[in-house]
């Protein structure tokens, strides 16, 4: 609770950090509801892609990927859901994203990135 408004995103990300995905999808569509917002779509496609709903994932993570502002962090975990459904080719463009915003969007995502990326066009 925020100056008397829910802040259900603050606890989807907690819980994502605690590795409970389920807590995280249900607070993550709790605050959707009130606010289909990029922020928002990103978290909840990264919970739904941690509880293993990768096709329920792909929708949010193509709609944060695509409402905010061009952002390494949603193009990045747009590729990862991406990859879990095979879904390739979409992967490695949003990877191309990601190199092209800012390869060096985190210290540990960004290399795994990259290799990804080299992965998926060494496959070509």
């Amino acid at each position: 609770m925020a100056n008397g408004g829910s802040d259900d995103l603050t606890g989807a990300q907690l819980a994502l950090a605690r590795g409970d995905a389920a807590s995280a999808v249900r607070l993550a569509r709790s605050e959707w509801r009130r606010r289909p917002f990029a922020d928002v779509a990103d978290v909840l496609g990264r919970a739904l892609h941690a509880a293993g709903r990768d096709a329920e994932a792909l929708p949010y993570a193509r709609r944060a990927a695509g409402l905010g502002p061009r952002n390494a962090s949603y193009a990045y975990h747009l590729a990862a859901v991406s990859l879990a459904v095979g879904d390739h080719a979409g992967a490695r463009a949003a990877l191309r994203l990601v190199r092209e915003l800012n390869p060096y969007f985190s210290p540990t995502d960004g290399p795994t990135a990259a290799r990804a990326l080299s992965a998926l066009e060494a496959r070509r």
